[in-house]
């Protein structure tokens, strides 16, 4: 085939299940001008049955001798692209018809921003085996996303769209020693040098099964993740701060089980960041998650309230007269429950 616009890149590993239903979702993309790049990494499924009963000449399929894992796919997929744009997918999601065409769309008109994801339906299953969407929401703007990036990664991942350049320049590239918060360390990586952001339009379908990460990939997620966000903390703060990487990295990893005075050197650190942008989208991303957070830390962390009840995220985002009643009550309940 001639070049083609967009190059799909998608990993498989033993994912027959729902593998018919993805394949044909990219197939039937109403922008149709791409190459389909699948990798099946060693499946022990019928995966290689199902690609191959699609007579399809956009599909290119590569298979590795072994399983060398998810990552490892994911870059060897980015080698072989041939698009001026890539799309990422995942073997158990399913994309929206127009998906491509949208983000295409606004690659070309925002010729600033590089990368472009969307909001996501997550079907979601729960331990009784029922199942529940729900729609997740990422910001909408390049301001909103860095400032997202301090508290959660900022893109879903199997739903970004971006221009083949970033792999030119060696920025789009997966560690394997972040897995599994491998695309969150991305995110991170790509925002020192790039703008990223989002449609606010649901494009893709993500499933979720109660069986899809292990309790051991969730630990090492959790870790990573603290890791991801301190680093990118400590980049933008000044100075004057000093080295507050660790104390970062134990303030989220613990779940804010650390010592108030370090507490409230982060806070004021986030206070100086706030301040040193004058993006209005920045600053008010930041407000909400910065209320978001204040909401969860009250038992912890008591004199969050007086400090963000003083800070420049009070007027962006105020706290609710519920959550000031929890931060008014807990030390009462608590002291209450020491007395009986």
């Amino acid at each position: 085939m001639s070049q083609p616009l967009v190059s799909v890149i998608m990993p498989v590993y033993n994912a027959g299940e729902y593998l018919t239903e993805t394949i044909g979702s990219i197939l039937n993309q109403t922008l149709n001008d791409f190459e389909f790049i699948i990798v099946n990494d060693a499946s022990t499924d019928n995966s290689k049955d199902i690609i191959h009963s699609f007579q399809d000449n956009r599909i290119r399929y590569f298979e590795n001798e072994k399983n060398e894992g998810y990552i490892h796919s994911l870059n060897a997929a980015l080698q072989l692209v041939k698009g001026d744009f890539v799309a990422r997918m995942d073997a158990d999601d399913f994309s929206m018809p127009n998906r491509f065409s949208e983000q295409h769309a606004f690659l070309l008109h925002e010729s600033s921003v590089d990368l472009v994801g969307a909001s996501i339906k997550v079907d979601r299953e729960d331990s009784a085996g029922e199942r529940a969407e729900e729609i997740w929401d990422y910001p909408t703007s390049p301001g909103g996303v860095k400032a997202r990036l301090f508290f959660n990664t900022a893109h879903a991942h199997p739903v970004v769209f971006f221009r083949r350049s970033l792999i030119d320049r060696k920025l789009y590239e997966y560690e394997p020693s972040f897995y599994p918060a491998e695309d969150y360390r991305l995110w991170v990586k790509l925002n020192r040098y790039v703008n990223t952001s989002n449609l606010n339009q649901s494009l893709l379908r993500y499933r979720v099964s109660k069986s899809q990460t292990s309790h051991y990939a969730l630990e090492k997620q959790k870790h990573n993740s603290a890791l991801i966000r301190a680093n990118y903390f400590q980049s933008r703060l000044l100075s004057e701060f000093g080295n507050v990487e660790k104390d970062t990295y134990t303030f989220w990893h613990t779940g804010f089980r650390i010592d108030k005075d370090a507490a409230l050197l982060i806070f004021k650190g986030f206070e100086s960041i706030y301040n040193q942008s004058t993006d209005i989208n920045f600053r008010k991303e930041l407000s909400i998650q910065m209320n978001s957070v204040v909401t969860r830390i009250y038992q912890l962390q008591p004199l969050w309230l007086k400090a963000y009840s003083n800070s420049v995220f009070a007027a962006e985002a105020p706290l609710t007269l519920m959550n000031r009643a929890k931060f008014f009550l807990y030390p009462v309940w608590n002291q209450f429950k020491q007395v009986r």
